[in-house]
């Protein structure tokens, strides 16, 4: 599927992917077409320094609402929009930036977003976005994440890229 202007949903999409898959592990469903769109329309694809400085090489630039919409889809969407789309669709979630925070809301059978930078050295490898659930074990399975998809914690999913942790949200 493409997203934006004529790059492909699975390159592209992950945020978009994210959400489908967390509603689908909460028994919910929403077209991955329509979030797609909804995310395209109501500016989901802006690129602003909140973002930016989540990146250790970009970490000592201001916040600010400043942002440039990049409607081709090059860069994928914002992660912070995914809480937006959430709250409109009345979707009950909680969100935090701190990754310990994160881990000590992962109890079983609990469904995730997480969003992290793919390599923290370098922000030309992108950033990434996945649907998380808790196992009744305590291990983590991600969805969207390439080959391994089991972890004993969110720490691990993000070492294993040598990532940097962005946000996450529970879905309860």
């Amino acid at each position: 599927m493409e997203y934006g202007f004529k790059y492909y949903m699975k390159r592209n999409g992950c945020e978009l992917i994210g959400i489908y898959n967390a509603l689908k592990l909460k028994n919910n469903y929403q077209p991955l077409s329509e979030i797609a769109l909804e995310f395209e329309i109501n500016n989901g694809m802006v690129m602003d320094t909140k973002l930016l400085n989540t990146h250790p090489s970009f970490s000592r630039i201001p916040s600010t609402s400043i942002g440039a919409n990049i409607p081709s889809g090059y860069f994928g969407s914002n992660p912070f929009a995914i809480r937006r789309y959430l709250n409109v669709h009345k979707y009950k979630n909680e969100q935090t930036t701190s990754l310990s925070e994160l881990q000590s809301w992962a109890k079983p059978g609990r469904a995730f977003i997480i969003s992290f930078w793919n390599d923290k050295d370098d922000i030309g490898y992108g950033l990434h976005t996945i649907a998380v659930c808790v196992n009744s074990n305590g291990t983590i399975t991600t969805y969207n994440n390439g080959t391994k998809n089991e972890f004993n914690n969110f720490a691990d999913i993000i070492n294993n890229v040598s990532g940097t942790f962005i946000t996450g949200y529970y879905m309860y």
